[in-house]
Parts: C-alpha cells; structure tokens; sequence
C-alpha cells in the first residue's frame, strides 16, 4: 500500500473505531491478522484499546501477540480487566510468560483474580492443569508438552 493510500485508510480506520469501537471490531474480526495489523499499527495505542476491548479474545489476542513485546504490554495493561484476562489465556505459554515479565505483579495479580472463579462455582474446586499424553507415546514428546506447559502441572497419562 503506497503511503497517501495508507495515510487514508489509518484515517479511515481510526475515524470509523472512535464512532463506533463495537462495530469496528466486528468489521476487523472478518479480516486476516496481517490486514488488521496494516490498519491498526499506524494508530495511536488509545485507538488500539478501544478497538480491542470489544473484539473477541481469540483475534484480539492474535492481533496483539504481532505488535512489539513493548507495545503489546502497554495495550494489554490498559485493556479493561476481564478482556485483559481472556487475551492472557489466549496467548501461548511461552508468549505469556514473555509478556508477563514486563507486566506489572500487581496487574498479574488482579488478571489471575479475574480467571478465578466465584466463590460457590465448582471450576474453583476442579483440578485444570494437567497435560494428557499417550502412554505409546515418545518421551521427547512428554518432554516438549511439559515445557511448553505452566509450572506446577500434572501430568495425565491414557492407554
């Protein structure tokens, strides 16, 4: 895209967000990442937000897992919390452990409560981390799926 064009279509882009971020989103959820990712970068990162916030987790997510680790912070610590928390269960192990050791701990902590469950649901009793693998299976298999995984899982072994 040469720039007067891309000039245009950032004006375009951000003018159409501000109006309306819901609709805007469901606009940009249609388009491949790389196509939103031309539109949004050259915005300014109150823009991005605001698109963001009510986009779906898993697009939102994509999208931000592209921006620079600097960028991408900034945005996800200003996202509203509980979009925050379903972009932080989106992301990849090792992209969230990336993006966590530039994150504030006191935000980390109140992402986790936003996770967390009421306080009468049964997901706050149920046991989530474990990582299923075959018995017949390789053991550089067990390896890999143990690294990529959280710390503290459990490992499930099926016949």
């Amino acid at each position: 895209m040469n720039s007067p064009t891309q000039a245009l279509a950032s004006l375009v882009t951000e003018k159409f967000i501000l109006a309306s971020p819901q609709q805007a989103a469901a606009a940009l959820e249609t388009l491949a990442t790389h196509e939103v990712l031309q539109l949004l970068t050259p915005l300014k990162a109150q823009v991005i937000i605001a698109v963001l916030n009510p986009m779906s987790a898993p697009k939102a997510a994509a999208v931000l897992r592209r921006l620079p680790l600097r960028q991408a912070s900034y945005i996800l610590a200003r996202l509203n919390v509980v979009q925050a928390s379903k972009l932080m269960q989106e992301f990849s192990a090792p992209y969230r452990e990336r993006i966590s050791g530039v994150l504030e701990p006191a935000f980390l902590a109140l992402l986790q409560q936003a996770q967390g469950y009421a306080p009468d649901a049964v997901g706050r009793y149920m046991q989530t981390g474990f990582v299923s693998v075959r018995t017949d299976a390789k053991v550089a298999q067990l390896v890999e799926k143990l690294k990529n995984a959280p710390s503290g899982v459990l490992v499930d072994y099926i016949a």
